[in-house]
C-alpha cells in the first residue's frame, strides 16, 4: 500500500512524530487480502526499537507512505536493520527500511465497511505473526502454481488440433 500526496505526506509524518495517531487511506494491494484498496490504517507513533516481526509498519519511501509487513529484525541501536514487504505479492523482495523512514506502527485496519479491526493485540496480532512466518511457504506455493499453469497451458497447446 503506497500514498503519495505531498501535503498528506507532510502533514501525517508531523503528526506522528509529534506523538498523535492518524487514520491513513489506503491505496493499492500490496496488503490483501488484510488490507485492501480504500481501507483506513490507524497509525500510532512508535519507536522503531520497539517494532515487533509481523508488526505493519507505515514509512517514508521518497514521496510516499507505504504500509508493509515487518519480517526482519537484526541488530539494535544506529545498527538496527528492518526489512518489510508487502503480504500479497509474495514473489517481492524484501525491502530494507531505515529506522529514521518508520513514522508509525499500524494498530487497527478500518474497512470500507466501517468495521475496525484490531491488529496489534489478540487474534489480530496472531493473524499478523501467521503471515510474516509463512510469507516464504506461500512465495513457494505461488511459483509451484504459476510453474503448473504454464506447463498444463502448454500441453493444452500440444494437445490442440488447431494449437
Amino acid at each position: 500500500m503506497s500514498l503519495r500526496d505531498s501535503f498528506f505526506l507532510e502533514l501525517t509524518e508531523k503528526m506522528l512524530r509529534e506523538g498523535e495517531a492518524v487514520l491513513v487511506p489506503t491505496r493499492g494491494s500490496s496488503m490483501s487480502p488484510l488490507i485492501s484498496d480504500g481501507c483506513r490504517l490507524k497509525v500510532e507513533p512508535v519507536a522503531p526499537r520497539s517494532l515487533r516481526l509481523g508488526d505493519i509498519i507505515l514509512y517514508r519511501a521518497g514521496e510516499a507512505l507505504v504500509a508493509h509487513r515487518l519480517v526482519g529484525k537484526r541488530g539494535e541501536g544506529q545498527d538496527l536493520r528492518l526489512s518489510c514487504k508487502g503480504d500479497a505479492f509474495t514473489w517481492q523482495a524484501r525491502e530494507k527500511v531505515a529506522p529514521e523512514q518508520i513514522l508509525g506502527r499500524v494498530t487497527a485496519v478500518r474497512g470500507r465497511w466501517g468495521r475496525e479491526i484490531r491488529i496489534d493485540a489478540g487474534w489480530g496480532r496472531i493473524l499478523s505473526l501467521v503471515l510474516a512466518f509463512t510469507w516464504p511457504v506461500s512465495q513457494g506455493a505461488y511459483l509451484l502454481l504459476a510453474k503448473l499453469k504454464t506447463g498444463v497451458a502448454h500441453l493444452w497447446r500440444v494437445m490442440l488440433p488447431w494449437g
